[in-house]
């Protein structure tokens, strides 16, 4: 049997445009950390810590929104991407719409529960609550959420058709124009509630954006849900429940330890615990945000996968694994530099310990990038749930049995998470799809 080979103008063609794609998916994770890094002190100056710190729970409310919409957009992304690789268009429209009513409903019922456990806490502990806006800010904050989880899902559409420079290009745009929003209400204003206020009206002309181009893309279909009309993707469902358990993983990683470090250290060592953190983040971020191509790419290749498709998985896994490292080693060089510059010199000298930790935590989890795509594509979620789960558990327990030896130790017990979750290396040797 001939096959055809891929001459060397051909080749570079199609690893310009894979490039391209990577560049495109990365920007959004680059421009959007920058321009959040240059907001904060502008922030802080303007509103003052007590705002600010209201300002930082709001965005931490905001960083919620993959548990509290039951990770409808990840799960989207996942069967969309498998559809677009069967060409199965009449199925794409079923599971974008089963993709939106999940999101809907999963982030509704969210606030709800929310929303007793704050009566609640109003109730019992009434005189805590101080902030005067507090009510009207939770139920901004909410639909902030909610239109953002929402907007995922019209992003997970667009890249599973492998359209990473739109989400990015509308991204990116309309991020800046929050960033001025948020500014502009800080400056006259002086309340993270005007704040909040701005980005609602950013976020829904984002989403109705959005919205229009997904449209457009899915054939304009029609979105009249009718009783007699079955279109549930049980699938979308399926993947949002081992999506979920992902998330949970994520967040014992990213955020549980923030929620550790400030009842085992206090507040002063959690300051500059999450100062350094978002330097290490910004690096995990960028990387991973590059790698979401490998999503659709690898779903595409897992039809009808041989042994040759294996090694090329295999490759891209351990070549792009090392490639991840390079980012993480140049801003470790720099890290003294960047920290002085950003927070200043007495911060850096003070903190550069901890910041290296940090960064050899997440350079660490960047290892196995590719690796995590790749395997999504393939449909083995149920495993990367399970080690996500069982590493994320591990370095918590880790960190609070290190938390004796000094915070420092404490951030390195994130090392374990990549050994753990590298065991799903197993999953590449046969040429079977995981059972989704």
């Amino acid at each position: 049997m001939l096959h055809k080979k891929i001459s060397f103008p051909d080749s570079f063609r199609l690893f310009f445009l894979r490039a391209k794609k990577a560049g495109w998916a990365a920007s959004e994770g680059f421009v959007s950390p920058i321009l959040q890094l240059a907001l904060t002190p502008f922030l802080l100056h303007e509103l003052g810590k007590v705002e600010f710190g209201t300002w930082v729970l709001v965005l931490t409310f905001w960083s919620l929104g993959p548990l509290l919409s039951f990770a409808a957009a990840v799960a989207t992304f996942n069967r969309l991407s498998e559809l677009v690789a069967g060409d199965d268009k009449s199925g794409l429209v079923q599971a974008f719409k089963t993709g939106v009513l999940l999101g809907l409903g999963a982030t509704l019922l969210s606030f709800v529960v929310l929303g007793v456990v704050f009566v609640v806490y109003a109730f019992l502990f009434g005189n805590e609550v101080r902030y005067h806006h507090a009510v009207p800010l939770v139920l901004l904050a909410g639909v902030v959420l909610l239109v953002q989880e929402i907007d995922n899902i019209f992003s997970s559409a667009l890249k599973a058709h492998s359209r990473f420079d739109l989400v990015a290009k509308i991204d990116i745009s309309f991020r800046v124009l929050w960033v001025s929003s948020v500014a502009l209400s800080a400056a006259w204003f002086d309340s993270a509630f005007a704040c909040v206020f701005a980005a609602v009206f950013v976020a829904l002309f984002k989403s109705a954006v959005k919205f229009n181009v997904v449209h457009r893309l899915l054939g304009r279909p029609s979105y009249i849900f009718c009783a007699q009309q079955y279109f549930w993707d049980k699938k979308v469902s399926a993947l949002a429940a081992w999506n979920w358990g992902q998330a949970i993983g994520g967040a014992l990683f990213n955020a549980a330890d923030k929620f550790l470090v400030g009842a085992l250290f206090g507040l002063e060592v959690l300051s500059s615990y999450s100062i350094c953190s978002q330097v290490a983040q910004f690096v995990h971020g960028i990387q991973a945000s590059a790698a979401q191509v490998l999503l659709p790419w690898s779903s595409r290749h897992w039809v009808g996968a041989t042994s040759d498709t294996m090694k090329k998985f295999r490759r891209v896994a351990f070549w792009g694994g090392l490639g991840c490292l390079i980012l993480p080693l140049i801003v470790a060089a720099g890290m003294p530099y960047i920290l002085g510059f950003w927070i200043g010199d007495d911060f850096a000298r003070a903190n550069i310990v901890l910041a290296y930790a940090l960064l050899v935590g997440y350079a660490s989890l960047s290892l196995n990038v590719p690796l995590h795509y790749i395997l999504l594509g393939g449909g083995h979620i149920k495993i990367l749930t399970v080690l996500n789960l069982l590493g994320g558990g591990l370095s918590v327990l880790l960190g609070i049995g290190l938390s004796n030896f000094g915070v420092a130790y404490f951030a390195l017990s994130k090392c374990v998470y990549s050994p753990v979750t590298l065991i799903a290396l197993k999953n590449l040797r046969n040429s079977s799809r995981g059972d989704q």
